[in-house]
């Protein structure tokens, strides 16, 4: 039995280049991870099929496939881990690129206590700084202070010095990659002086995990499932390496940001 509860978020880039090689590659990761929930971005109808197929150890959940939509989010929960409790997608009021906001409400078994992971793929380009800031106050609408935990997380597309970091900091969220110290190694996602998928030396951390633990704001005094924490413990990129020995480039354009949690009481 694990005593961390461990996430995934990771665009997976929908360019066809190589995409079946590519996912095979990401795919081959998760397994080795082994992760409780793993959150993807840039699904394609193509890449869901495979992921369908390869990870059946886990419940998958999209909407994008049903809309027509040529790509969207995903969320895996593993089936012997996680008891998913609901599921629901949440359209942002403002998008050009048919974004949304996926919410699993889910029961974590060892743990015996529940958690919301929310992810979505905020839109995209430095021009939609305002419309991630609107996009964010559904996000907000979904926070459950009853719950013990909340984890938000994805591609939100977050560059430097932008409304939406105002937005996050006036909410009890934290980032897990401040709490373990704002490592370097750890900071840069979507890193064009690594990662020969991106053209220029431009560099983001768009990939974030945020969480929201043991809230003040939760007036349920008496449900010992309020007395659980949310402790980050760990944080590694994955997909730093080539896809195969015939690909020399990284599976992604991202590199996937997974960390560990430990549950305390």
């Amino acid at each position: 039995m694990t005593d961390h509860l461990r996430i995934i978020t990771w665009n997976i880039w929908f360019d066809p280049i190589n995409i079946i090689e590519r996912t095979h590659t990401i795919i081959k990761i998760i397994k080795s991870e082994q992760p409780d929930f793993v959150c993807l971005q840039e699904v394609t109808c193509e890449t869901l099929a495979l992921l369908r197929k390869q990870l059946r150890d886990y419940h998958l959940f999209e909407v994008f496939s049903k809309s027509g939509c040529g790509y969207g989010v995903c969320i895996l929960s593993h089936n012997s881990k996680v008891v998913v409790i609901d599921e629901l997608s949440h359209p942002y009021p403002y998008t050009m690129m048919n974004r949304q906001l996926l919410h699993c409400r889910a029961f974590i078994k060892r743990f015996a206590f529940s958690v919301d992971i929310l992810t979505t793929h905020l839109e995209s380009c430095y021009q939609s700084k305002e419309i991630r800031s609107l996009q964010f106050e559904t996000v907000k609408e979904q926070f459950n202070y009853e719950t013990n935990a909340l984890i938000f997380l994805g591609d939100l597309n977050i560059s430097h010095y932008e409304p939406l970091l105002n937005k996050i900091k006036a909410t009890p969220l934290q980032d897990a990659w401040t709490t373990l110290g704002c490592k370097e190694e750890h900071k840069w996602t979507c890193d064009g002086r690594t990662n020969p998928n991106l053209s220029g030396k431009w560099h983001f951390r768009f990939d974030r995990i945020y969480y929201l633990s043991n809230n003040s704001k939760s007036n349920s005094t008496n449900n010992s499932n309020n007395q659980r924490k949310l402790i980050p413990s760990q944080m590694k990129l994955l997909g730093k390496d080539k896809t195969s020995e015939t690909i020399p480039n990284p599976p992604s354009d991202h590199y996937g940001v997974l960390v560990d949690f430990m549950v305390t009481d």
